[in-house]
This record gives C-alpha cells, structure tokens and sequence, in this order.
C-alpha cells in the first residue's frame, strides 16, 4: 500500500519539528537490531565511520532526517522496511514515532535510476 494509506490508517498530522532525541535513538536501536550498521560509538563502545564506497552497490545509505545515519545490506532492505513499520505501530513498546515516514528506495523505482 501507499505512505497515504498508512497515514489513513492512524491520526495523521503535520511535523513540522524534529522527534526528542530518545525517538532518533529508538529508531537507530530498532535498524542496529535487524543488523544495519549505524555510524557513530556502538554499544560495545566502538566507533563505526562511513565506509569510503558502498561496495559496489551491495550496501545502501540509511538517512534520518536528512544525514546519512548507516547503511545496510541491500538484500535486507526490504526487512529492515517491514521492521520500521512494525516498530511505528508497536510505538508505545519501542518509541519508534508513529508519524516516522518511512521511504525504501530501491531499483524497482526505475525512473530514478536512468
């Protein structure tokens, strides 16, 4: 289905500010778990930087708000999409907004890509 319907399905509204810091951090848990790779100190206290290519094309940006937050494995892309998804419903349990829009870019958006 269409992000309009999704909208449809629960309150909409405008956002016209950016979520509290605790709502980006629940969103980036919720990509690390399903094993994107976010940029910046992990749990285990390393630092993960931005690899200089994303390897011929098997690894795709993640962005939040505009900057590049991680990547992720191509073929996990559509999963990491249904978790995202997932996550905004059961919002009360992972802090995930509800009005996060989520947008899977991939090439069966031909246009883009000629």
């Amino acid at each position: 289905p269409c992000g309009l319907l999704n909208h449809l399905s629960a309150l909409a509204k405008v956002v016209v500010k950016q979520h509290p810091e605790k709502a980006q951090t629940a969103v980036l848990m919720t990509l690390r778990n399903i094993g994107a790779h976010i940029f910046g100190k992990t749990p285990e206290g390393d630092v993960l930087e931005p690899p200089e290519d994303l390897v011929g094309g098997k690894l795709v940006w993640i962005m939040l708000d505009g900057r590049p937050v991680g990547h992720i494995d191509v073929n996990r892309l559509e999963y990491a999409e249904s978790a995202l998804r997932n996550a905004k419903v059961n919002s009360k349990e992972t802090g995930v907004p509800l009005d996060l829009e989520v947008v899977s870019i991939t090439k069966t958006w031909e246009r883009l890509f000629q």
